[in-house]
């Protein structure tokens, strides 16, 4: 079992962690480690998220870590944007669970994360090019419907500078 759980923490592409009840890493995975420029997984033993994201999101994670540790409900597919060490901005699908000893008692959490900042800018380039198609439909209606260019020409004006925030 200890060789099928290395072999999934060396070779997942997706970050993998455990923590203790006060939010240290106990293991992180290679993907994980990679992600926060660490050469060595093992460096991240003892750390928290504050040694390796901003402090608004090292918050935010603790805070639904307290609350799976004191629920005992897992917090599944949550979508969060961090800010790492070196300034960039990241999105995640997060899921976290609660971390069990033998007996059944919480002694911590552990998540998976998966990076889903590609697919955020591909949403957010979708939603810009339907914007420029609805707009470009309704410049075609109004060039359409109204045959005096003297009144056409600030409508067409005026919605082009609304949906697209111009000066």
């Amino acid at each position: 079992e200890r060789n099928l759980l290395n072999s999934l923490m060396d070779n997942a592409p997706y970050r993998i962690y455990f923590k203790d009840t006060e939010g240290r890493f106990i293991r992180v995975n290679r993907a994980w480690a990679e992600q926060h420029d660490l050469d060595d997984p093992a460096k991240a033993v003892g750390k928290t998220d504050f040694d390796f994201v901003a402090e608004k999101n090292a918050r935010s994670a603790l805070a639904d870590e307290q609350l799976i540790i004191k629920t005992g409900q897992p917090l599944m597919d949550k979508e969060a944007t961090r800010t790492l060490a070196d300034g960039r901005q990241v999105w995640s699908s997060i899921s976290k669970q609660p971390l069990r000893d033998k007996d059944g008692q919480i002694v911590g959490t552990f998540g998976i994360s998966r990076d889903i900042t590609e697919r955020k800018r591909l949403m957010a380039d979708l939603e810009r090019r339907a914007l420029q198609l609805q707009t470009a439909a309704e410049v075609s209606r109004a060039a359409s419907s109204i045959l005096n260019v003297d009144e056409l020409l600030p409508q067409v004006v005026e919605l082009i500078r609304a949906r697209f925030n111009l000066y």
